[in-house]
């Protein structure tokens, strides 16, 4: 997932792809979307990643740049 994030701030469902072998169908996308989410949570509490939200109420999360100075 860090791999993903360093291409650039992402949604949650925009992860699925580093989560997942398979493809998230509508049967699997409230299970999927909650373990991207808590996936994030635990990389925001560890200090990894930020989540910003737009307008829109929508967060976007990116690699915290101060863990990547910090290396």
């Amino acid at each position: 997932m860090r791999a993903a994030l360093a291409e650039g701030p992402k949604r949650a469902v925009d992860l699925f792809g580093a989560l997942f072998t398979r493809e998230i169908g509508s049967d699997l996308l409230s299970f999927a979307t909650r373990e991207a989410l808590a996936t994030l949570n635990h990389l925001q509490l560890r200090g990894q990643v930020v989540a910003d939200q737009d307008v829109s109420g929508v967060n976007w999360y990116r690699l915290d740049v101060r863990q990547l100075l910090a290396g």
